[in-house]
């Protein structure tokens, strides 16, 4: 992890993940004893697990970046051995959904629509006054369906900007 110091958000990142790593008993063994069923096994044992500021099951992007500290931990130990091989290879990482949906409140959307152009404060009234989804409104086959998506898109990094305070 020294090496990861001067990138403050990795060594931060494996800084929490190794603590999560070290909780899990088939990981404290030498190091070529670890196989993949262990981790296998800790991806089961951390699924299982709730944060404990919401209660709600872990996210699979949580576990993944676990595995990946785990990953470099291993690949880290490899540098000056070649006597054994890097289990986590063998091990498939979670699928990620990490998408929410947010809905706007009525002063984001009056922002939305005084400050857009014509075009897109037409298409954003059209979304915001029939109730339509994101999702469903852009897999639509009708012509506009390119300049929709676009302007979903738009909206929606425009929602993210806005959340994280950068508006």
């Amino acid at each position: 992890m020294e090496e990861h110091k001067e990138h403050y958000q990795t060594y931060r990142r494996y800084l929490i993940s190794s603590k999560a790593l070290l909780k899990y008993a088939n990981l404290k063994k030498p190091i070529d004893e670890i196989t993949p069923s262990h981790i296998e096994d800790y991806k089961i044992w951390r699924a299982r697990q709730k944060r404990k500021n919401t209660k709600r099951l872990l996210r699979p992007a949580t576990i993944n970046r676990e595995l990946a500290c785990l990953k470099a931990m291993f690949n880290h130990a490899l540098k000056g051995r070649h006597d054994f091989r890097n289990p986590v290879t063998e091990v498939e990482f979670l699928p990620e959904n990490n998408e929410q949906t947010r809905v706007l409140t009525f002063e984001e959307q009056g922002k939305y629509l005084r400050f857009g152009s014509d075009p897109l404060k037409d298409v954003a009234t059209l979304i915001l006054e029939t109730g339509c989804a994101r999702k469903r409104f852009s897999g639509s086959r009708h012509p506009m369906s390119q300049l929709t998506r676009a302007i979903s898109t738009y909206l929606s990094a425009r929602q993210r900007l806005h959340t994280e305070g950068f508006h």
